[in-house]
């Protein structure tokens, strides 16, 4: 029997489903056994695979990343705006070397799909600071059992690489379990939770977090992992419509697919401690990873990053 929580996970959610498909298309999804991989493509205008929908919808949803309803009433009694206050925590940094907008992409993606609403996020007080740990921890219900979820996102050149990175980290979170890895977690994370919690839930999901407790006990560990990379394909589709280009973007997808799934595979076994876990897989390929991060920053900010006025790093 799994330990139960008082604590109504859907009513934590803050992310609307439907953005997935207004904004994705869902491709064939492949499983085996603690595996699964699913992937999402952009969809077409017109003759070109825009990314500036889906652009306006992340900039848009940074007020309930970073603000609780609490935060946000707050902010709204004294007069101010939200999505000022949470543009603090996305701030003047090379989006080339920014991981922030893969993890906000994560959370959206991990509510919306996996329904499991957002505890931890990860961005820190200072927005120039990187934070070591999980890519934002989610706990609610995971295949009709209770889970913690510990994410993980990149955004990188080529879909190899951020795979080898991905599951390295995976890999390098389960190689001790000496290192209590989940109170770890929870440690760096613990002045990141959110503030709408009532003092008995915060208890819980403390408790969630230490090995030895039912509540640790009964809870499986998933990954869901994002990958944002770079498909080159996608530029020499010669599309005459949008219904055009989506079709012959689906038969490259298509091609791919069960290829990609025997390399995460491949990538999982030799990386001890992972395969123990469940991985929840989300590729998303784009036709310019940096160029994507850069529009999402001047959509936040209302203005390019510049160089030559900030720091390269």
């Amino acid at each position: 029997m799994y330990p139960k929580s008082t604590i109504d996970w859907q009513k934590l959610i803050s992310v609307d489903p439907a953005w997935v498909t207004k904004h994705l298309t869902e491709h064939r999804v492949k499983t085996e056994n603690k595996l699964v991989l699913r992937t999402y493509s952009l969809q077409f205008s017109g003759t070109k695979y825009e990314t500036n929908a889906l652009i306006e919808y992340m900039a848009d949803s940074i007020v309930n990343y970073v603000l609780t309803p609490k935060q946000i009433k707050k902010i709204e009694e004294k007069g101010r705006q939200p999505f000022r206050e949470a543009m603090r925590y996305f701030g003047d940094k090379n989006p080339t070397y920014d991981g922030k907008y893969g993890e906000l992409l994560l959370y959206l993606i991990t509510e919306a799909v996996l329904k499991t609403p957002l505890i931890v996020f990860k961005l820190p007080l200072n927005a120039k600071d990187q934070v070591k740990g999980g890519d934002g921890i989610f706990l609610g219900d995971y295949e009709d059992k209770p889970a913690i979820l510990i994410g993980e996102a990149k955004t990188w050149k080529t879909l190899s690489e951020s795979l080898k990175d991905a599951l390295k980290s995976l890999a390098r979170f389960h190689s001790n379990q000496n290192t209590t890895a989940m109170e770890y977690e929870y440690f760096i994370a613990r002045n990141r939770i959110r503030n709408d919690l009532t003092e008995n839930e915060l208890d819980y999901i403390y408790d969630c977090f230490t090995p030895g407790t039912v509540e640790y006990k009964g809870r499986v560990q998933v990954h869901p992992v994002l990958i944002l990379y770079d498909d080159k394909r996608i530029d020499g589709i010669d599309a005459s419509d949008n219904v055009d280009g989506n079709t012959k973007l689906n038969k490259l997808i298509e091609e791919s697919l069960d290829r990609n799934f025997k390399s995460i595979k491949k990538i999982c076994a030799d990386n001890n401690g992972v395969d123990k876990v469940y991985l929840d897989f989300f590729l998303i390929p784009l036709n310019d990873v940096d160029a994507f991060k850069h529009s999402i920053f001047t959509a936040i900010h209302g203005v390019s990053w510049k160089k030559e006025n900030k720091d390269d790093s």
